[in-house]
């Protein structure tokens, strides 16, 4: 199956988009997909659309979105267009919707999209959707429906999503899959690697562990006051922070619970075995977004069997699953709430290991890569018989 793979990002760049369009193209090659790349796609603003985004920005106050505007979307379909011809394709293959917006496209093959979330999921959740100019909103709403119509088959990792594009952009429910997203490890852990250590998880201080790089939207100062709260009711705790780009200054340097090992990059070996071995020694990981569209985090703590603490908000529900890898509290659980559930679980030693082998489980099962691409590859295949 010839599959032009379409995006934005570079695909070919495992750092950007959060390794997203690498692990999709790398997981559908590696099940017998022919790949042929059209990225990354170049957008050059025209004057007009930087002097509104200026305006906007300076005057008005208020978000535009210079990427749904015509001639932008004109230019990743022109690019998109001329590869196409070349390639041939038995399906093409986008990790968003965008390249296929135009009023214009006109598509001879099967369009596959599988995309994180639709516009009108993000509108007021992200806070670079909020404030939103009317006119970037009603383009954005117009681009996403143009695609869709377009499409095949569009595929999302969370029910959220699948749910908002059959009820607001009235897509028709066959032709929209839920498949979730997969842990961006560059190999999959073994669980025998870690299982001797589940035990000495539940030895004090316990270990939890943050990794986000947007500290107000991942909720680290409630993970921070989940923490401290469980230190000062007599239950040792460690926090250990990665990727983190910014912390709250009010925090650092004076809480002495707190670890942060700063960036580390998986692509090398002293880094890879550095994020293994933080991984394998938490009692917990915890990410308190107050938005996510999923979460692809969770599926990696997951892979190392570390049961994930998360809220309820976005797409999140379809990578933690409650009393599998996890819980799940409402957005506006208070911290009693969350150390009490904590408390109750590492009181229970067969309790929390069950909870370790299941989230391992279902990464196995379901929270991969390669999972995903044998089910969208069974689907495609369905598309050109």
């Amino acid at each position: 199956m010839k599959l032009a793979f379409v995006s934005r990002p570079n695909a070919l760049d495992i750092k950007a988009y959060s390794g997203i369009p690498y692990n999709i193209a790398q997981s559908l090659q590696s099940v017998g997909c022919d790949i042929h790349y059209i990225t990354p796609l170049e957008e050059q603003a025209t004057f007009g659309i930087k002097a509104k985004h200026y305006v906007y920005r300076k005057y008005i106050k208020q978000s535009f979105l210079r990427d749904r505007e015509p001639p932008i979307i004109r230019q990743y379909w022109n690019q998109v267009r001329t590869k196409l011809l070349e390639i041939k394709p038995d399906i093409i293959f986008s990790i968003d919707s965008l390249p296929f917006a135009s009023v214009n496209t006109e598509i001879n093959a099967p369009l596959v999209i599988w995309g994180e979330a639709t516009f009108n999921n993000c509108y007021n959740f992200y806070p670079w959707y909020k404030n939103l100019c009317k006119e970037s909103y009603i383009k954005a709403e117009k681009a996403d429906r143009l695609a869709y119509e377009k499409a095949s088959l569009l595929i999302f990792p969370s029910e959220w999503a699948v749910n908002n594009a059959i009820n607001h952009y009235g897509v028709d429910a066959s032709k929209v899959k839920t498949i979730p997203y997969g842990a961006n490890l560059l190999s999959s852990p073994n669980f025998d690697s870690f299982e001797s250590i589940i035990s000495a998880r539940l030895e004090t201080p316990l270990k939890f562990l943050y990794m986000g790089t947007d500290w107000s939207r991942k909720g680290g100062n409630k993970v921070v006051e989940v923490v401290r709260t469980l230190n000062r009711q007599g239950y040792p705790a460690e926090l250990h922070i990665l990727g983190a780009r910014w912390i709250d200054p009010n925090i650092l340097p004076f809480e002495p619970f707190i670890i942060n090992h700063g960036f580390v990059d998986k692509s090398t070996v002293e880094g890879k075995e550095l994020f293994e071995s933080i991984f394998q020694q938490s009692t917990f990981f915890i990410m308190l977004s107050v938005a996510e569209t999923f979460g692809i985090v969770y599926c990696e703590a997951s892979a190392y069997g570390v049961p994930s603490i998360a809220h309820d908000v976005g797409g999140v529900s379809s990578a933690v699953i409650n009393n599998q890898n996890g819980k799940l509290f409402p957005l506006h659980a208070s911290v009693e709430e969350i150390t009490n559930w904590i408390i109750k679980i590492t009181s229970n030693p067969e309790q929390y290991t069950e909870l370790v082998h299941s989230s391992y489980q279902l990464f196995a099962r379901s929270l991969n890569w390669q999972t995903g691409a044998q089910q969208v590859k069974k689907y495609m295949e369905k598309l050109i018989k």
